[in-house]
């Protein structure tokens, strides 16, 4: 609606308003600025949207003036604090986990006992980065048994998969670890045979949401001691990483496209078949190229994936 009454009003395009003008800021939150009018980045100063440097990251205001300067400049090139990324790394064990869960919350229960707008977890990936380079698609799980509340045989097979070793597991933003804080509520208040087992995982793994009513204690990288609390990649680019072509967001939908048409290194090693690459895939063979051109701009690997159904676009899905 508001780019509709922006349109209208100012006759705004759509360039101006994907990246002229402040609406596209990352977490930009002061509504003074409109009252103020200043409604494009050139208008901006560090003043204005209150700078602020944190030592060892970046800030939530350096990135904003980041993202402002690069689009009024028409730069380009990524920004990499390289020692403080490094230093992060540096508490990385390997081999490294990447996990991702898809998951349903409805209105009305699936299952007998349950409430309005539970978490039901019903399918998570699982990959590994070895040290060595080699990339593998370890482990897949999906509950398709009709009528079976999946979450406790879900988090049965993420142990499984996951407590081969110690490696650090990584996740892409917050959604893991909300999951993993329901389904130990579950845990909790059900008669399930292996609960404690799972709450004991579930509790190495993660760690308590904000407010939590039952929150437990974990021990943190920097202490020294040893955790496995899932590492949030997207916090990561937040802290050390920004790239111009995601114009503001950190989407990882909009992240990983900016990443492969930036970076050399990765555009070269994705334009060979996964076989050649030490990259196993279960979905994809090893003959799979990741990379792809269409009029000379790089294809987001999203848009490679195959119709979810035949003859439908995704629009239309």
């Amino acid at each position: 609606m508001s780019e509709y009454c922006f349109k209208k009003q100012y006759n705004w395009t759509e360039t101006v308003l994907n990246t002229s003008s402040i609406f596209n800021v990352w977490d930009l939150k002061d509504a003074k600025l409109m009252e103020k009018g200043l409604l494009f980045k050139s208008q901006l100063t560090p003043e204005d949207i209150k700078y602020k440097e944190t030592a060892g990251r970046l800030s939530r205001t350096e990135r904003q003036w980041l993202q402002i300067e690069k689009e009024r400049e028409n730069d380009f090139t990524e920004f990499i604090d390289i020692e403080s990324l490094k230093e992060e790394m540096q508490t990385w064990v390997y081999p490294l986990h990447f996990i991702d869960f898809e998951t349903s919350t409805v209105a009305l229960p699936f299952h007998t006992g349950r409430k309005p707008y539970e978490q039901i977890a019903f399918q998570f990936s699982h990959h590994i980065y070895y040290e060595d380079g080699r990339i593998e698609h370890a482990n897949e799980y999906i509950n398709s048994t009709q009528g079976e509340f999946p979450n406790f045989k879900f988090c049965e097979k993420l142990m499984e998969a996951l407590n081969k070793d110690e490696g650090t597991i990584f996740r892409y933003a917050t959604h893991e670890n909300t999951i993993l804080n329901a389904i130990r509520d579950q845990l909790l208040a059900s008669k399930y045979e292996n609960k404690e087992m799972l709450i004991s995982f579930i509790e190495t793994i993660s760690h308590p949401k904000n407010n939590h009513t039952n929150p437990w204690i974990v021990p943190t990288r920097k202490s020294g001691k040893d955790t496995r609390d899932m590492v949030d990649l997207c916090e990561v680019i937040k802290k050390y990483y920004y790239n111009p072509y995601t114009y503001g967001s950190n989407s990882i939908k909009k992240v990983l496209p900016a990443v492969l048409k930036s970076s050399k290194f990765v555009q070269s090693k994705y334009s060979k078949p996964l076989g050649t690459i030490q990259v196993s895939s279960k979905n994809f063979d090893s003959n799979h190229l990741w990379l792809a051109k269409k009029d000379g701009e790089i294809v987001s690997p999203y848009k490679m994936l195959p119709s979810l159904f035949e003859n439908m676009t995704e629009d239309e899905i």
